[in-house]
């Protein structure tokens, strides 16, 4: 599968789990979500924050499926600790400044 994603050309790269179902606009709202955050890369199970229904939905969802959420979990914080900390920000912080005063 890296291999794929490495060799993957185009401005968004989608990679689904064949095991999984998925809402008929999940690809919609990832990438309406991914231009929205200008983040690397989004994912997970994407709800309307101001939908009480649909937040309880993907807590169901999670709690039936605990492998999927427990695999989501370890995810997250493998990108948080490699990837999206302080000490990597703060790199992105200080190429920002010096390119300021120059």
């Amino acid at each position: 599968m890296n291999i794929g994603i490495k060799k993957a050309i185009g401005d968004i790269i989608i990679r689904i789990d064949a095991h999984s179902t998925y809402p008929s606009d999940y690809i919609e709202k990832l990438v309406l979500w991914l231009r929205e955050s200008k983040a690397d890369n989004v994912g997970g199970i994407c709800v309307d924050p101001l939908k009480p229904e649909e937040i309880a939905k993907a807590i169901e969802y999670l709690i039936e499926h605990s492998d999927e959420a427990r695999r989501m979990g370890e995810n997250g914080r493998k990108a948080v600790l490699e990837k999206y900390n302080w000490e990597n920000e703060s790199k992105k912080f200080l190429k920002l400044y010096e390119e300021m005063i120059r």
